[in-house]
């Protein structure tokens, strides 16, 4: 497609709810930074939609489609139809993490999309079965792939030429904030010699929180200094406040919800721990970086999240007792967190300024470099 066109018209379609954290966030990014005047986008969402978000759309002038894709199918694939063959979208842009794309990337052929681009941000899924049940499907109508990372593309594409859209963001709004960490840790109740674990994500089986809660627990039967911080919302969380009392950890266990000031709450946290069992790249990771915070993952985080040299990967099988000698030694070590140095490779592969020309290319029709299985 030239760039004689003065519009494109894309339909972004998201397949996980539209809250905070995640995916969600990345397409916000790219959303608030994309060129307008030249590219029109409107939203299908599953389920429900963090009501900022919305805010922001509908000022843009996009139009948000509320659907309910996982318990009502068959409604949700004709709704879709119906808002494609209305909308005479040029593109139908599928963010997922499995072959369950198929569902809207078919409806997308169906109506007669010529481009259909599935973005994969995961490197595995929860429903083994589905997936490959409707792999076929999917191949027939994908027509361009993107990926979060290496790992996300080489699980969801098996061989197929992908590209790489880096889960970007506005830097600058990421930076330690002496002023924010005594504010919000005074208000947590945080005594100055007290040490704060982190943790920020959606509450779901992959992210792992029963994990951050055990080494809380382990690192307590040595020393009470610890306590926990779980930033965020999601259907598990009940669950996990469960966990949390089973243990009798709840009054060194502080549940956030969610939060604007990511760079607040992160400023007020000691280290980060990120132990989840799948990630296609883990952007948290690079804004608890950006603060100036240690960060310790698991090896199911790709290391591409690396951007400074406080930041370290275990392996998720490994005794709880090596996570409680990392989270040691990265307070004994200690970091000025003002002056972290960020590389600059991390610097430009983040950086939304950087990246969005890149997305407008592909959206434009402009070749980019592609990644192929090995």
């Amino acid at each position: 497609m030239g760039n004689e066109k003065r519009e494109l018209r894309i339909l972004i379609i998201n397949t996980v709810t539209f809250m905070k954290g995640g995916m969600s966030t990345v397409i916000m990014n790219y959303f608030e930074n994309l060129d307008k005047d030249r590219i029109h986008m409107d939203f299908v969402v599953n389920k429900e939609i963090e009501a900022g978000y919305r805010t922001k759309m509908e000022r843009k002038g996009s139009e948000v489609y509320l659907l309910e894709r996982n318990t009502e199918p068959v409604k949700y694939f004709f709704s879709l139809l119906a808002i494609i063959k209305s909308g005479n979208y040029d593109i139908v842009h599928v963010h997922g993490n499995s072959c369950t794309m198929a569902i809207e990337l078919f409806a997308a052929m169906l109506c007669g999309c010529k481009r259909r681009v599935a973005h994969s941000h995961s490197s595995g899924c929860n429903h083994i079965k589905a997936h490959k049940l409707l792999r076929p499907v999917f191949e027939m109508c994908c027509t361009e792939r993107l990926a979060c990372s290496k790992e996300a593309g080489k699980w969801l594409f098996q061989g197929r030429e992908y590209t790489i859209v880096e889960n970007a963001m506005n830097l600058e709004k990421y930076c330690f904030d002496m002023k924010k960490r005594i504010d919000i840790r005074q208000q947590m109740g945080i005594e100055e010699n007290e040490i704060l674990i982190g943790y920020v994500g959606i509450f779901v089986n992959q992210k792992n929180q029963k994990f951050t809660v055990d080494v809380l627990e382990s690192l307590r039967k040595e020393n009470a200094k610890y306590k926990l911080v779980l930033v965020g919302e999601g259907e598990l969380r009940g669950e996990i406040e469960e966990y949390v009392r089973q243990k009798n950890l709840e009054n060194v266990s502080l549940f956030y919800g969610e939060t604007d000031d990511v760079t607040g709450i992160m400023s007020a946290m000691d280290i980060f721990l990120f132990p989840s069992k799948l990630e296609g790249l883990g952007i948290v990771m690079v804004e608890a970086q950006l603060t100036g915070l240690p960060c310790i993952a698991s090896k199911q985080v790709p290391e591409a999240t690396k951007i400074t040299d406080y930041c370290q990967y275990l392996e998720l099988s490994a005794p709880i007792e090596t996570w409680c000698d990392a989270v040691r030694k990265a307070e004994v070590e200690g970091t000025n967190r003002l002056k972290v140095r960020i590389s600059e490779e991390g610097k430009k592969r983040f950086d939304i300024k950087e990246q969005v020309g890149k997305l407008e290319g592909i959206y434009w029709g402009q070749d980019c470099t592609n990644y192929q299985n090995e």
